[in-house]
């Protein structure tokens, strides 16, 4: 029994020791999926991506310069800078206002549920209700349009960079955009089109009921509970819009779905795990933040040394100036205007990668799925499954049937 005791001990002793090595950040995040929200920042950088943004953005501004040239508004009208500059003025407005009401020290609760009212409801009847009614009408629908076959594209630009490592080519993300248009825009406009029916729905009933006095609006406050309910659906859709709005084109982009897909599981993350959707919101917003502050100090600086270096636009106007040098002037604007272009393609290509990201980290959290998992052109839309070709029945034979052998 010592022989034997004495001779294990031996065989461990001539054991090596087990190296020890110091934990690495790797090690100590590989779990974590708010780290990967980062990657939005690089990604919505890339030249494809942030080219076409930028070009959206300056086509846009160039249609807004051509309206205004062409019917000269007003100079305190609300068309007065283009009906497209007045739709992203109102957006830009109502988002930032309500995200300055979410603070580290709580929420704003009156100042938020007011902008939302003001952003899904009042703002939308204000342009209707306005001189340019007949404008907002077309450039409304037209607006969505673009900026549906944008998103589409980015998304799946980026969709297939996060989660395949696969880079597409701008090309292709426009051509996947284009094919799935219809889902794009009905994923964006179906829940608005809901709230403002529903929200166009109470107002007529309100404006019937108290347009007499007696006996209807006596009637009308007793089942005003029933108008509290309508408002709670619109309210929640509108709230659930907000949040997951940047989610939209990257469900079809990643699912290769319908609309009403989109929208369903867009909904779903929100309602599912909305703790965990609040802190990468907050991720998101942060690193935004910083990265638009650093790419905005580039694309300024640039712009002021080559302004103050040559002096172009001061010797453009400058009362003594001759035609051909005011046009000169006309003419370094209008390049200037290219890199404020890539600014604001930055913006609108980050949001968009980074809703990207969002929905693959959410869907992972709520429906378990690897974000590697995506549509790609031969599988079934909104599962990791190939698309089967059904089995081709072998050709019947033209020979007659043998007869059987004889016994």
């Amino acid at each position: 029994m010592s022989q034997s005791t004495s001779a294990a001990s031996s065989s461990n002793s001539a054991l090596p020791p087990i190296a020890r090595t110091p934990a690495t950040w790797s090690d100590l995040s590989q779990h974590w999926h708010w780290p990967k929200l980062l990657k939005a920042i690089p990604m919505a950088l890339g030249p494809g991506r942030l080219v076409l943004a930028g070009l959206v953005v300056l086509a846009l501004a160039g249609l807004d310069k051509l309206f205004v040239a062409i019917f000269k508004p007003a100079a305190d009208s609300a068309m007065r800078n283009g009906p497209f500059q007045r739709i992203i003025d109102l957006v830009e407005s109502g988002v930032t206002t309500i995200l300055n009401g979410i603070s580290i020290r709580g929420v704003n609760s009156r100042g938020v549920s007011s902008q939302l009212y003001q952003l899904f409801i009042k703002d939308p009847w204000t342009i209707l209700d306005s001189k340019a009614t007949f404008w907002m009408v077309f450039v409304a629908p037209l607006f969505l349009a673009i900026f549906a076959v944008l998103a589409g594209a980015i998304s799946r630009s980026a969709a297939c960079e996060f989660a395949a490592d696969v880079r597409i080519s701008m090309g292709k993300s426009i051509s996947f955009a284009m094919k799935n248009f219809w889902s794009l825009f009905f994923a964006f406009a179906a829940p608005l089109a809901i709230i403002w029916l529903l929200a166009l729905g109470m107002a007529g009933i309100g404006w019937l009921m108290y347009g007499w006095s007696g006996i209807p609006a006596f009637i009308f406050s007793l089942v005003y509970f029933v108008y509290l309910l309508v408002a709670l659906v619109i309210s929640v859709i509108a709230i659930a819009y907000f949040v997951s709005a940047p989610m939209l084109a990257p469900a079809i982009a990643s699912e290769g779905t319908d609309a009403y897909d989109a929208i369903q599981r867009a909904y779903a993350y929100v309602f599912s795990k909305p703790f965990k959707l609040v802190l990468y919101v907050f991720v998101i917003v942060f690193a935004g933040v910083l990265a638009y502050s650093l790419v905005a100090t580039v694309v300024y600086l640039v712009v002021d040394i080559a302004n103050g270096t040559t002096g172009l636009l001061e010797r453009s106007r400058a009362t003594d100036a001759n035609w051909m040098r005011r046009n000169s002037g006309f003419i370094g604007e209008i390049w200037t205007l290219v890199p404020f272009g890539l600014l604001a393609g930055f913006v609108v290509s980050y949001i968009l990668c980074a809703g990207t990201i969002l929905y693959l980290l959410m869907r992972k959290l709520a429906d378990g799925q690897e974000v590697e998992e995506i549509w790609m052109p031969g599988m079934v839309p909104g599962t990791a499954a190939a698309a089967t070709a059904p089995a081709a029945t072998p050709p019947a034979s033209s020979a007659p049937p043998t007869p059987p052998a004889a016994s």
